[in-house]
């Protein structure tokens, strides 16, 4: 698996890159997100099919011998997949419980794919401990939610659908494709979602859903901006979500995530105060310093001499 393969590159000093934890492709059922099969084109996806729960014990154990740091799960459907759209729960209970039961049998931490109110509520039963999206969250799945506040994780990915209804037009998702697709409504359910769970003081992490072309590698600190545009989330609390809460979802927690005596010297040097302006991560230019466990990869005093000699000249 390629994700095993760059984080043991990387931590064995082969690659230069940052930390990573490696995860397992999506688990999914046959009709559900990651399974394009038809009768008669029996194509690959990124999922992982398992039907019952001795299946989904065998899948999550070939996760496990490949050697995942995490395992992820796909529990609802998508407004992506036309046979099961996003409220649809594909999973039974059952079935998530033995794919839980091997990756805690493992030490390994699990996230899930849960747009419907529903799918939310199986993975708080469940103990999973990164529920991304959440986007049709009822009351009852939200108080769940926050009954789990201090153990688990949500994440909106919400870049996917952000670039779709606001910048679809340049890979062909019209306005006409988004609302038939119901991303529209999707949309605003998330909004709605993330201000009821920004006051419930559940945790939020940034990240998902980049790698697709409306979503280009790269673009992940847009998030940041997300949070503070649509969600009501603070610069201090974005930012503290895409640092110090994402640490602590990575297992860093008392390492990572701050600047303090004690934690790894992984360092961010922004030229501007991000604090008044969350968009200045989106810049690489911006970026100053990158430094990770003491280890300086961009050198802002070269920067500086640079621009000495430019302006001697």
């Amino acid at each position: 698996m390629l994700g095993v393969t760059v984080r043991d590159g990387i931590n064995s000093g082969m690659l230069t890159g940052s930390r990573m934890r490696a995860a397992s492709p999506e688990v999914t059922v046959t009709a559900g997100l990651g399974d394009e099969r038809l009768r008669h084109i029996d194509q690959e996806s990124f999922g992982l099919v398992a039907d019952g729960p001795d299946e989904m014990r065998r899948v999550a154990r070939e996760c496990v011998r490949d050697n995942v740091d995490k395992m992820k799960i796909n529990i609802s459907g998508d407004e992506f997949v036309s046979h099961a759209r996003a409220e649809v729960t594909t999973l039974t209970d059952p079935e998530l419980a033995a794919f839980v039961e091997v990756a805690r049998a493992f030490g390994k931490t699990i996230a899930c794919h849960a747009r419907s109110s529903k799918s939310v509520k199986m993975a708080v039963a469940h103990g999973i401990d990164c529920i991304y999206h959440c986007d049709y969250a009822d009351e009852e799945a939200l108080d769940a939610l926050e009954s789990v506040k201090d153990t688990s994780f949500v994440g909106p990915a919400f870049g996917l659908v952000h670039n779709c209804v606001k910048e679809g037009d340049v890979v062909g998702i019209t306005p006409e494709v988004c609302e038939s697709m119901g991303l529209f409504r999707r949309f605003d359910m998330c909004c709605a979602s993330y201000h009821e769970i920004r006051k419930r003081g559940i945790r939020v992490v940034i990240g998902g859903d980049y790698g697709f072309s409306v979503t280009p590698m790269g673009q992940n600190a847009r998030d940041i901006q997300h949070f503070v545009d649509y969600f009501g989330i603070s610069p201090v609390e974005a930012l503290t979500s895409a640092t110090r809460i994402g640490a602590q979802l990575m297992g860093f927690g008392d390492e990572l995530g701050m600047v303090r005596e004690g934690y790894l010297a992984d360092l961010l040097l922004v030229d501007g105060n991000p604090v008044a302006d969350v968009s200045l991560l989106q810049h690489q230019a911006n970026l100053s310093m990158i430094m990770k466990d003491g280890v300086v990869y961009k050198d802002p005093r070269g920067a500086v001499a640079d621009a000495g000699l430019v302006a001697a000249e």
